[in-house]
């Protein structure tokens, strides 16, 4: 039971690690395309309201999240 316990902390762990590479990824490349890009989307949409910024933000990290929870699970999956 202990090494079952063991086995299920460290899927869980690497889970957690999985999902804030996802992040700072995702943190990373949104950073870089608004503030270096003068497209439409840059112009248009994040026109300086914070709250289109943030609702893009949680709708691309939930969007992440659930396929990283999703990819997780088949991951680790047990045969």
């Amino acid at each position: 039971m202990r090494r079952k316990y063991s086995e299920t902390l460290i899927h869980f762990l690497s889970a957690i690690a999985f999902l804030l590479v996802w992040f700072l990824v995702f943190f990373l490349v949104s950073y870089f395309y608004l503030k270096i890009s003068n497209s439409w989307v840059a112009l248009g949409i994040f026109s300086g309201n914070l709250q289109n910024i943030l609702g893009f933000y949680l709708a691309i990290s939930l969007i992440l999240i659930l396929f990283s929870l999703w990819f997780a699970s088949k991951f680790y999956k047990e045969k």
